[in-house]
Formats: C-alpha cells, structure tokens, sequence
C-alpha cells in the first residue's frame, strides 16, 4: 500500500470529529462524500491503491467511526422521539457489521442496513432547510413512515454495494480518471 491510501485513512480519521462537531449535518455530508470517493481520490493521486484487499475491513472500521461521532450528536437532539430512533438504528447496525464479521454472511448487510445514517441526515436536513422538524415525538406513525420509505431508498444500495458486491469506484477509474484499464 503506498503514500495515497494513508493518506485517505489519515483524512477519514482527522476530519470526521472536526466536521460533525462544527456543523452535524454539513459534516456528516462531507463524511459520507470523502467515504464514497476515497478510493477514487486515491487513484487520481497516482500514490498507491487499496489492491491489497483489506481495505473492505478497514473502511467498515472508518465507517463506524464517523457514525460513532454522529451518534454521539444525537444525544442533543430535542426530539425523543427521533434521538429513540436514531439510537436504535445504529445499534441495529452496529450489532448486524458485529454478526457480519464473524459469520461473512453477505445478506446480513441487507437485514441489518446502514438506516442510521440516512436517518440522520433526514432529520437534521429537514430541520435545516425547513427550519422545524419532519415530526413531533407525537407523531410515531409519521416518523415510521419516513423509516420505510428511507429503507425502501437504501436497500438497493446495500444489495449492490453488499450482497452483489458492485465497485461503482472502479468503474470511476476506468472510465472517467483512466487510471485502471
């Protein structure tokens, strides 16, 4: 592994903490964009790629910790009902990435999918650009809703990225950077 892969693990370890506390929903956008491009950064540097094949566990392991970080924000969310649901989507996550390595049984991704995250930037998004919340703690029908109709946009992501196991990002180097042939 050369120069360009550390320094894209060094980035997903430094910025994460900087950018959620300053802004929670802006960083953890900017969290989740430097997660999906960082293989793609590296190539276009020319400093090494992730051709090793551990780099799938590590970024499990980065993922995590910009998660953890939102997570901890959600502690200071007024709505109880959303902090309830939010807690519960990242345990649910967490423990199904805890099942996952040690069985390597890909279809577990899809029962236990990354809802958390996208949870997140639901309601913080809503509140920013809004300016109230998407639902009141009253309102669990609501806020189930919003979670299935956020599970019905996420599971194709997680069946392609896990279960079929597409690299959008080689794609990327091949046809946009040229970088692979």
């Amino acid at each position: 592994m050369g120069i360009g892969p550390w320094i894209a693990i060094v980035l997903r370890l430094v910025l994460p903490p900087i950018f959620i506390y300053k802004n929670k929903f802006w960083g953890v956008v900017a969290c989740a964009v430097l997660d999906a491009l960082d293989v793609i950064i590296v190539s276009a540097l020319g400093l090494g790629d992730f051709t090793d094949g551990n780099y799938h566990n590590v970024d499990k392991v980065l993922d995590l910790y910009y998660l953890s970080i939102a997570f901890l924000t959600v502690f200071s969310w007024k709505n109880l009902l959303a902090r309830r649901m939010a807690i519960g989507l990242f345990a649910w996550r967490l423990v199904g990435v805890i099942i996952f390595e040690i069985s390597h049984i890909r279809p577990l991704l899809l029962v236990f999918p990354n809802l958390f995250e996208h949870f997140y930037l639901y309601f913080l998004g809503y509140i920013y650009f809004y300016k109230k919340e998407p639902f009141t703690k009253l309102q669990i029908r609501k806020a189930v809703w919003i979670l299935l109709v956020l599970l019905l946009l996420k599971l194709p992501q997680e069946y392609l990225l896990h279960y079929a196991q597409a690299q959008p990002w080689v794609w990327t180097q091949r046809y946009i950077l040229k970088t692979i042939p």
